[in-house]
């Protein structure tokens, strides 16, 4: 029995060695690469916020936004929605410092595919000045039409309250015309643009 014993332990103990050493490898690669992808994620948000509001030349924290943020859950319940947050909100400045607009991230996690993160662009005036996809795995060739100009241009130089999805032709400024056969897809990134609004508009009351 001895003998059998010490057949199974020279194998086994090869495996945890290997399972050992090779858990090792991953985190060392996890460390490595870890800071590299964030960067890349910072820098591309960032060109994202540059591109939705173009005017600006600085983004920047306020105390209004500090403050709302802190209690956004209350501001967008209040708006009738769910499944949907903003993880950051910064103030555009122009050249001599004026506030002409907010850009923040909006994340919806009602998506087909898991969440959808957008940057999003809102004007002083409650007019959106752009629209950039962050995260999106929607179905190709359904969901994924989202990011095309024929979707979310639908969303810009219109100031309301809320939009909401239609099929088919939209037939008026607070009418989106869902993607074909990805509603679901519409409604989500609809949502995220939606808690955006209320966002600044809940700002913009604070700040007069």
């Amino acid at each position: 029995m001895a003998g059998k014993s010490e057949s199974l332990f020279g194998p086994a103990l090869s495996l945890f060695l290997i399972t050992l050493v090779a858990g090792l490898l991953l985190g060392a690669v996890y460390v490595v690469t870890k800071e590299p992808i964030e960067l890349r994620e910072q820098q591309e948000k960032e060109e994202a916020y540059q591109n939705v509001c173009a005017d600006a030349v600085s983004f920047g924290e306020t105390e209004e936004i500090i403050s709302l943020m802190n209690g956004q859950e209350q501001i967008i319940e209040a708006a009738g929605l769910t499944k949907v947050e903003i993880s950051e909100c910064l103030a555009a400045f122009d050249v001599s410092g004026e506030v002409i607009g907010y850009v923040m991230t909006a994340v919806s996690h009602a998506g087909y595919g898991g969440d959808i993160e957008i940057a999003l662009g809102i004007n002083t005036e409650g007019s959106v000045t752009g629209l950039e996809f962050l995260t999106l795995e929607e179905t190709a060739g359904l969901g994924m039409n989202a990011q095309k100009s024929e979707f979310k241009d639908q969303y810009l130089g219109k100031s309301v309250d809320s939009f909401t999805v239609v099929k088919g032709e939209s037939s008026s400024e607070e009418e989106i015309a869902a993607v074909s056969s990805a509603t679901i897809t519409s409604r989500a990134v609809t949502s995220a643009v939606n808690a955006g609004l209320a966002f600044v508009q809940a700002l913009e009351e604070v700040s007069e």
